[in-house]
């Protein structure tokens, strides 16, 4: 008797057997975001809990610039110091093995989301840096960061990290990246 699978079920198996080109997991139209001590209510996929729980045990103001291992490749975590530049006609990045949970140090950040599967490619799918570049929608959701927030792409999240709506700003931020399960 054959039973019906889900799309993201019949995507992961194309992909596992090297089938498909493009993986884009069934995304929720929302992301999650909010302040890091509210996490678990934003958050249902508990295996995301040890970045959170990273992120709340570790000083990230004193943290160096650079990446740093947490799990070996299964979680690792990269600081960044960096200048936000503007939204307009920059692209968009996903990944397929990797969910990002992006957290503001200090400064403010706006990070554009829309779901991958609905934007055209611009640079194809490169494993070796883990990110299929895309071109920028019409519309698409702005998430502003203040320090003490979060926001979480998930594989198939499209995102464009480091930007501003008004004028430039120094920001600090960490990155976790954990293995999608």
């Amino acid at each position: 008797m054959n039973h019906p699978i889900s799309r993201r079920s019949a995507l992961v198996r194309l992909a596992g057997a090297g089938l498909a080109g493009r993986v884009a997991f069934a995304a929720p139209p929302d992301f999650a975001t909010g302040p890091l001590n509210d996490w678990r209510k934003q958050v249902p996929r508990k295996w995301l809990a040890p970045a959170f729980e990273y992120l709340q045990r570790t000083d990230l103001k004193t943290l160096a610039v650079g990446r740093h291992e947490i799990d070996g490749h299964r979680m690792y975590i990269t600081i960044a110091e960096a200048t936000t530049r503007p939204l307009k006609n920059e692209k968009f990045e996903t990944h397929r093995r990797y969910a990002d949970v992006h957290y503001l140090i200090s400064g403010a950040e706006v990070i554009g989301a829309a779901r991958a599967a609905d934007l055209k490619i611009a640079t194809p799918y490169d494993a070796e840096k883990e990110a299929e570049m895309l071109d920028q929608p019409a519309e698409f959701r702005h998430i502003r960061l203040k320090p003490g927030n979060f926001a979480v792409f998930l594989p198939g999240q499209a995102h464009l990290p480091g930007c501003h709506e008004n004028a430039p700003m120094q920001i600090r931020k960490a990155v976790v990246k954990v293995l999608a399960r």
